[in-house]
């Protein structure tokens, strides 16, 4: 039932390899730290889960700040290479102190901090684990998932819930109007808003 994705490594399948390559003790280990990050995983509610998505605020301001460069390159770039600069980032870390603050007016907590990811990508000399990902090409055009996805279904809900709990969201927003603009599309009145998730008029108790 597990063969297939990042599930097959603590499969029975996944484990008889790893265990011959590295020896049981290893495995064993890594069964440990999977069990871990389940719990770790565990979420209280669906706005848990929607709200520590790291990619959006790893990709979204990065690649609408890298718009030009994209178009310009296409192929040849990579974000994590040439998206992520002091500019951008510093859009990265104004939407995740946003988010925060979303999470708390909602009562649930940030799994991981992202910009320790920011701080790793754009100082590649002190951190040759990650090294990987400045080899990952795209967005190779402004149409690419991380915008036509992590806009609408990740900063509008985003956006929304902080209208919700009454907390601003400035740089969402601004944000949104520029993918907008980009993409001659109204994400915000396409996008996964309060009426869709079926809390328009409803108080954060409620929800």
């Amino acid at each position: 039932d597990y063969i297939g994705g990042r599930f097959s490594s603590t499969s029975g399948v996944g484990g008889a390899v790893l265990s011959l390559a590295f020896g049981p003790d290893v495995f064993a280990q890594f069964l440990d730290g999977a069990a871990a990050a389940d719990k770790t995983a565990t979420n209280k509610n669906i706005f848990e889960s929607t709200l520590n998505a790291n990619n959006v605020v790893m990709h979204i301001g990065t690649s609408v700040l890298s718009a030009s460069r994209i178009e310009a390159m296409g192929d040849d770039f990579i974000l994590f290479q040439h998206g992520f600069t002091p500019a951008s980032v510093e859009v990265g870390k104004k939407i995740r102190e946003e988010r925060l603050q979303v999470l708390n007016a909602l009562g649930v907590e940030e799994h991981a901090n992202p910009l320790g990811m920011y701080n790793k990508v754009t100082h590649p000399e002190d951190h040759p684990e990650i090294n990987v990902f400045r080899t990952l090409s795209g967005p190779n055009c402004v149409k690419h998932r991380y915008l036509t996805e992590d806009c609408p279904n990740g900063l509008v809900p985003w956006s929304e819930l902080g209208k919700l709990c009454g907390v601003p969201t400035p740089t969402m927003d601004a944000v949104i109007s520029i993918y907008s603009l980009v993409h001659e599309r109204d994400w915000r009145g396409i996008g996964i808003d309060l009426e869709r998730l079926g809390l328009s008029g409803m108080s954060v108790e409620e929800i």
